[in-house]
């Protein structure tokens, strides 16, 4: 399993509209069941989101991974 190496920010097209990740997943090594599986959502610049669920449903870990705190085992990402 090779995880992809994440984004270089320079990348981007300064002038981005919308970015999407796809196939995100993410599992802990203690607990194969618990973490993220074939997360897909998309938002534009300026866009506000909320996270919201119960405990233990994931959110933290999703901005963990977007934050680059843990590496996903597996993703997509496209901008426009």
């Amino acid at each position: 399993l090779q995880v992809p190496p994440p984004p270089d920010p320079s990348a981007f097209d300064p002038g981005w509209k919308w970015v999407r990740i796809s196939d995100l997943n993410f599992t802990y090594s203690s607990n194969e069941r618990a973490g993220l599986k074939e997360i897909d959502f998309q938002f534009a610049r300026g866009e506000k989101v909320a996270l919201v669920g119960s405990s233990g449903g994931g959110k933290s870990t999703l901005l963990k991974t977007l934050a680059g705190l843990i590496s996903p085992q597996s993703y997509k990402l496209s901008t426009d």
